[in-house]
């Protein structure tokens, strides 16, 4: 018999929070009863949630209001664990299960990297507090890298014992053939298609990779440059626009926006970039790999090194060549590059979803 796994979540909007939990209850559904806590149903994504997946409305407009519904329905459910992402809902989460009948199993899951989230606001700085007190009573946690496992125990004084390192599950084995991935070669190209994907935020450092794609215009290199991502912070979105008029390249720009096939726009691209400030796992750059792109990223905490395996799936640049002349001299490096050394890509089933999901079953026995 099946056991019963819920997952706590926000909304259906998009973001990669609710992406890969979401991805997460569809692959646990193959093993497990999965029901899936939603306190506010609007957004889009509820279309990708598996027909296997159980959806639970609480039907709250904010977290604080939804407590408890959330008691009642983990009454009524009994899932044996709950499994929950992002600190605030994690730690109503917590506070919840003090006060259900049916005491559940809570796995929180940590997908970026604590000590670089912002503690500017009171309601931040009450949140760190709560979750150094409260993420130890946790049956399990989840980092989805192990920088972020590092940074856990650092910042939270967590036992390592207690942290499972669970990557994103990106592909199926099913559907890729690890050992029939072909890297592109740029050897002298007459176009550069060159690509962004993550969503529009200060964060991602955009601007870097603008000056970057204007220094290689005024080299005379034919460049096109696509952005795909949601806009997340507008006035930065704005400032880009700008940047790209006073930098004479928007005829080389496509604002894409969010899509559904990331897939195929990698397919029609030949580099792709990364130079945000922090990340917990960038699933974009499996994603990109498993595409036969060439990569070029920040060597940034946490995950490229781990995905790129230090470099030898991808160009990881340090913290001073995280500049457009960094990023410009390592275009030209890819250009120049007459011959590319085979590359074993079989390593990346550590980030399939058959992998990943005999890591969860593991932590659910």
């Amino acid at each position: 018999m099946m056991q019963t796994v819920g997952l706590l979540l926000y909304n259906f909007e998009n973001g990669g929070a609710q992406n890969i939990l979401i991805k997460t209850a569809n692959l646990l559904s193959e093993r497990n009863r999965i029901k899936l806590f939603i306190i506010n149903n609007k957004g889009p994504l509820i279309k990708r949630v598996d027909k296997k997946v159980e959806i639970v409305h609480l039907n709250k407009s904010r977290l604080i209001f939804s407590i408890f519904r959330l008691i009642k329905a983990i009454n009524l459910h009994k899932p044996k664990y709950m499994v929950s992402t992002l600190l605030a809902p994690s730690i109503i989460l917590i506070i919840v299960n003090f006060f259900t009948i049916f005491k559940t199993k809570i796995i929180y899951r940590e997908a970026s990297t604590p000590s670089f989230e912002p503690t500017n606001s009171l309601k931040k700085k009450i949140l760190k507090l709560l979750g150094l007190i409260l993420l130890r009573t946790c049956h399990r946690i989840v980092a989805v890298s192990n920088g972020v496992k590092k940074d856990l125990i650092k910042t939270y004084k967590l036992k390592p014992k207690r942290i499972n390192v669970i990557y994103n599950p990106v592909f199926s084995m099913k559907k890729v053939n690890l050992e029939k991935i072909k890297l592109k070669s740029i050897y002298r190209s007459t176009k550069l298609n060159i690509l962004f994907v993550g969503r529009i935020s200060r964060v991602k450092r955009i601007e870097l990779q603008l000056q970057a794609i204007a220094a290689l215009v005024s080299n005379k290199i034919n460049v096109e440059f696509s952005i795909v991502g949601d806009i997340s912070d507008k006035e930065y979105y704005d400032n880009l626009v700008n940047l790209s008029k006073d930098l004479n390249i928007e005829k080389h720009i496509n604002w894409i926006g969010f899509i559904d096939n990331v897939e195929k726009i990698m397919h029609q691209n030949q580099i792709l970039l990364l130079t945000s400030k922090f990340e917990g796992f960038p699933s974009v750059l499996v994603e990109g790999l498993i595409s036969g792109l060439n990569i070029i990223s920040y060597d940034c905490p946490n995950g490229p090194k781990e995905i790129l395996s230090s470099g030898k799936f991808g160009t990881l640049l340090e913290n001073e060549d995280c500049t457009p002349k960094g990023i410009v001299r390592s275009v030209y490096n890819l250009l120049s590059s007459r011959f590319s050394p085979p590359v074993d890509y079989t390593l990346l089933n550590l980030f399939s979803r058959e992998m990943i999901l005999d890591k969860y079953t593991e932590i659910l026995k």
